[in-house]
């Protein structure tokens, strides 16, 4: 029987307690998870082709959601599901699909209109971003943005629709008023992802690859700032072999942005595969009010690698981050104001830090500020620190992840399996 995949709607909990459960039919404890609420699905039998019973089959299409989103005012859930071409719409309380929109191509991030009336989702084969009228499910407009589009984002106070064009490297601003394009910024090299400061005074753009010469022992990739008021640009490097940068965000009071990465090591002799030899998995800190890289921290563990970091989403403080690691199919938890504190010399926090018998990263930080770029070497130093921790999640392939409005709620797409997970961020 031929693989199938779904999209399924699942509530889970234990998250507080670093324990996340996926139960699915009957037995499901109902103080830790609800049953399952069927959602869209493949059609078929369930048993022999070790699909989860209890969810409802309605047609055989692959499913992959590579992004999602919150509503406004978070009742819904935007899930672009890439290989099957579909802009899918969910109730983000019964769980059940409201509406599903055929987008006749890959599809790629996308983003809610101030109102939560309209969705905006990247057509990346078409090379269009397309304008969805939420209530009667319908394709309103197509934005010309180029080759490959992926990133997108609203800047809803300028009525602005931001969008990256990987094929030709450029970010494009389009005034939703008139429909017509306002900017275009040529970046770095496929320009991937969009995250927008809370006052809209700039844009953080993520480049996917690095652009150079691959003979350059300090080629690396870039993260651009964009002003959204002149359309001027800073590229800021990453430490160096760093590559893969995808998601990015701003914290709320628009000082700090953060980038997931690679970094490969690729001026070492190849001599082994384990701890961090060949490559790494970063968390980088861009300090957007100077303009320049603060620091680097590996998600990696001196035993346990955190393989493609993918998505990123802030608790509305800001204080916490929640990552999905595709490659190791989990979810880490990291204390920003914990990492921020460390970055400052000040002490992080004794609740979940380690006891050394030498001096810690953290301790050297404290002492000389300028040790901050030896972060990027240490796959201890989250983990002494006690700033992350890793939940394993149930289905394979997490990428993107939104955090509701409320901060109470989490929503995770996992795109091998097919599936959107509910979990309690609180």
């Amino acid at each position: 029987m031929a693989r199938q995949r779904h999209i399924e709607w699942v509530l889970a909990g234990a998250v507080t307690a670093l324990c996340l459960q996926w139960v699915i039919g009957a037995n499901a404890p109902a103080a830790k998870i609800a049953a399952p609420v069927a959602g869209i699905a493949s059609a078929g039998a369930t048993g022999g082709g070790g699909e989860p019973a209890g969810v409802a089959q309605v047609r055989a299409v692959y499913r992959s959601p590579v992004d999602l989103r919150f509503s406004p005012s978070g009742a819904v859930v935007a899930v672009s599901d890439r290989s099957a071409g579909e802009v899918v719409l969910i109730d983000a309380v019964g769980g059940k699909v409201a509406k599903s929109i055929a987008m006749g191509g890959k599809t790629g991030a996308l983003a809610w209109s101030a109102d939560g009336s309209r969705v905006f989702v990247a057509e990346y084969e078409k090379g269009t971003v397309a304008e969805i009228i939420v209530a009667e499910g319908k394709i309103a407009r197509h934005f010309e943005v180029g080759a490959y589009p992926n990133g997108v984002a609203i800047a809803r106070k300028k009525n602005l629709l931001l969008a990256t064009s990987t094929g030709l490297h450029d970010l494009v601003a389009i005034d939703l008023a008139g429909g017509k394009e306002k900017a275009r910024v040529h970046l770095v090299r496929e320009p991937y992802y969009i995250a927008i400061s809370a006052d809209e005074s700039a844009a953080l753009v993520s480049n996917l690859l690095p652009d150079g010469a691959a003979s350059d022992p300090g080629m690396t990739a870039c993260v651009s700032i964009v002003s959204l008021a002149d359309f001027s640009k800073t590229d800021i490097k990453l430490p160096p072999n760093s590559g893969a940068v995808r998601q990015v965000a701003i914290s709320p009071d628009g000082h700090w942005g953060y980038a997931l990465h690679t970094v490969g090591r690729t001026t070492l002799p190849a001599t082994q595969l384990d701890r961090g030899w060949v490559n790494t998995n970063a968390l980088s800190v861009i300090d957007l009010q100077k303009k320049k890289h603060y620091a680097s921290v590996l998600l990696d563990s001196l035993v346990e690698g955190a393989a493609d970091p993918w998505g990123i989403a802030l608790s509305k403080d800001g204080g916490t981050a929640w990552i999905t690691l595709a490659g190791t199919h989990q979810l880490a938890r990291i204390d920003i104001a914990g990492l921020h504190r460390g970055l400052e010399g000040q002490p992080i926090s004794p609740a979940g830090a380690k006891k050394m018998v030498s001096a810690t990263i953290w301790e050297q930080i404290k002492a000389d500020p300028a040790k901050r770029a030896d972060l990027v070497n240490d796959l201890s130093a989250l983990y002494v620190g006690g700033l992350i921790t890793r939940i394993a999640l149930p289905g394979k392939g997490p990428r993107g992840i939104d955090m509701a409005p409320d901060g109470a709620r989490l929503a995770v797409g996992q795109y091998f399996s097919g599936d959107v997970l509910m979990l309690n961020s609180a």
